[in-house]
């Protein structure tokens, strides 16, 4: 079986075990969509974020799992 890190964070607060837990996943290269809607469903979140290799200065791919389904991301304009 292959394992995988992941980081639990508590996002919009500043307090421990107060706010929105937020799972994420830094080293998301080998997984596969599969995977990371299985992941995101056993974690059973609001939200899983996987990040792949760096694309540039300050670019990570991402992508946001629901227990459910990926959700949509939407590239701003530079």
């Amino acid at each position: 079986m292959k394992t995988a890190e992941y980081y639990l964070l508590d996002v919009f607060t500043d307090q421990p075990f107060t706010g929105n837990p937020l799972a994420v996943f830094l080293e998301a290269d080998g997984l596969s969509t599969s995977t990371m809607q299985t992941l995101a469903n056993e974690l059973n979140l609001a939200e899983t974020v996987f990040l792949s290799a760096a694309s540039g200065p300050n670019r990570y791919p991402m992508r946001i799992f629901t227990p459910t389904r990926e959700l949509p991301l939407q590239a701003t304009p530079q």
